[in-house]
């Protein structure tokens, strides 16, 4: 438990990060963030930085904890960054931010059969001050003109809708992580709370049948796991088959957010939710 400064803290992770991401898997595997600690006594909000670290840098793993003994609430947070990604967050504000520091803003692009979504991690690793930061979207490549649903990891919470630029608080000594999917008119996947950029390695299958109306899939994890697929509804359109899913209206945004719980008993498990119009 140190400052975040410490050269052994989060600050020089996030710095060796950004400043050698683009020789990640060209001269060798960057291990930026490789050591991860979690457990008790590391206050939850550290441990939640140290765990979007780890994922967001590609590189190989080393685990600080004794698994043995390690508490269930904290094992999960480990669970969550595995299996480890391939590939290495880009430091989008390196070289656009003005005040001396570190790159606090870094982008992952998530391309998959179906579909592709966009994570962004914003940390805040001052001691006593909340943190504002705006993100344009063109700076991680994306079209200015479509909305992008916002979903955040570690609350589970639906952010809403963006156009242009995403606007963040992040309070002291923690991390958002946001996953930016463009908003079709159709039911979509928000994200879900097995891995940290949620869907990349655990969504093995996705599709919106138009006919039959219904959002289908398929999540894999280790036999015993359990977790959460979060499905946005349109406006006016209802869940035909609510029994066995959680549904919440936000009434901010007059949609569905839908939990479709998880359980993993031969290492996969699926989802189907069926909607109708009024």
């Amino acid at each position: 438990i140190k400052p975040p400064t410490h050269w052994s803290g989060p600050v020089p992770a996030l710095t060796n990060q950004a400043s050698s991401y683009y020789t990640h898997r060209r001269l060798y595997l960057n291990n930026s963030g490789n050591l991860l600690a979690v457990d008790n006594p590391l206050p939850l909000n550290l441990a939640q930085v140290n765990a979007t670290i780890h994922v967001m840098s590609g590189g190989p793993t080393m685990l600080g904890d004794d698994i043995g003994y390690i508490h269930d609430e904290r094992l999960s947070l480990i669970k969550k960054t595995l299996p480890r990604p391939r590939d290495v967050a880009v430091p989008v504000d390196l070289f656009t931010r003005k005040e001396q520091g570190y790159p606090r803003i870094y982008h992952r692009k998530v391309v998959k059969p179906c579909g592709s979504y966009d994570v962004v991690a914003v940390y805040n690793l001052e001691t006593k001050r909340s943190i504002q930061e705006e993100v344009d979207l063109k700076a991680i490549g994306l079209d200015a003109s479509p909305t992008y649903h916002v979903w955040e990891f570690w609350n589970a919470e639906y952010v809403g809708k963006i156009r242009d630029r995403l606007s963040v608080e992040v309070p002291p000594c923690t991390v958002k992580v946001y996953r930016l999917t463009e908003d079709t008119g159709q039911p979509v996947i928000l994200g879900t709370d097995m891995h940290v950029l949620m869907g990349e390695v655990e969504i093995d299958r996705c599709e919106w049948d138009t006919t039959h109306q219904a959002l289908s899939g398929r999540a894999i994890r280790p036999v015993g796991e359990v977790g959460n697929v979060f499905i946005y509804g349109p406006p006016k359109m209802g869940v035909a088959n609510p029994k066995g899913y959680f549904v919440a209206k936000d009434m901010e945004s007059d949609c569905l957010i839908i939990r479709c719980p998880l359980r993993f008993g031969e290492g996969w498990a699926e989802w189907n939710v069926k909607f109708f119009n009024f």
